[in-house]
């Protein structure tokens, strides 16, 4: 039951990402001509906890961990992660 419910509210989540970036890309389409977006390849989002926000998209959005590095060798500063295979 709970994974049914991690299911639900990840393509919730998915689904309430895309209708934003749909309707942000909506406004101005009519500005600029544009090629179709076929897909997203990458995203960087910032963020002030970073262990929080490793927790929610692995454990949430089911996120797999490519690599993770750091600027000066010593603190955690990115994470790479895939949301699907």
């Amino acid at each position: 039951m709970k994974t049914e419910a991690i299911i639900k509210t990840r393509k919730i989540l998915l689904l309430a990402i895309a209708a934003s970036l749909a309707f942000a890309g909506a406004t101005r389409a009519q500005e600029i001509a544009r090629p179709k977006i076929l897909g997203i390849a990458h995203a960087a989002l910032l963020c002030s906890d970073i262990a929080a926000s490793e927790r929610f998209y692995k454990e949430i959005l089911g996120c797999a961990e490519i690599w993770r590095g750091s600027r000066d060798g010593k603190e955690l500063n990115y994470i790479n992660l895939r949301l699907y295979e």
